[in-house]
């Protein structure tokens, strides 16, 4: 039986080879499917770091991550994915200020928005990855659309990957 994840949250998001397993399993009799058509927006800090020398305790950074997927038809992926990223970013920012303003009084947080997701699908890759991944027959089509503000693979957080990767939010006192 072959194995791929979609890893969301740390739920696996598919089943294997027809095993339900409560609702986050799809049932299938002979090929594994995700659970779900499409995933998300889902938007959380899976990074922080204090930056030394700051003793108003405010200083700091953080990656936010934020991912949304959607089986769908071959046509649009390229539209799709840009829409994915667009509803992404106002909630990574807004998650950025309120993980800075939780900081203490006076902190603000400064989103630095990627100009493009960190792993997304194209059209060749969304066909491979809707192939590979499962997407089920009843969804809407055959390709995965895929935006991650973070190169985690295919899921929402690899703290291998991403430590490898700048942070997007910037704690400061405000002026």
């Amino acid at each position: 039986m072959k194995t791929a994840a979609l890893i969301v949250s740390g739920v696996v998001a598919f089943a294997l080879g027809g095993v339900a397993r409560g609702d986050v399993f799809s049932k299938s009799s002979s090929e594994e499917f995700m659970a779900y058509c499409g995933f998300g927006p889902k938007v959380k800090v899976v990074a922080a770091a204090e930056r030394t020398g700051d003793f108003s305790g405010c200083a700091a950074t953080a990656k936010i991550q934020a991912v949304q997927w959607e089986c769908g038809k071959s046509e649009g992926v390229t539209a799709r994915v840009e829409r994915f990223r667009k509803q992404l970013l106002p909630l990574a920012r807004t998650e950025c200020a309120r993980y800075c303003a939780s900081r203490g009084k006076g902190c603000r947080g400064s989103f630095q928005a990627p100009s493009r997701c960190g792993l997304e699908t194209d059209l060749e890759e969304a066909l491979a990855a809707g192939k590979r991944l499962g997407c089920r027959p009843d969804c809407a089509g055959p390709a995965l659309s895929y935006c991650s503000l973070y190169d985690a693979g295919y899921r929402v957080d690899d703290p291998a990957l991403i430590a490898r990767q700048a942070p997007n939010c910037v704690c400061s006192l405000s002026k």
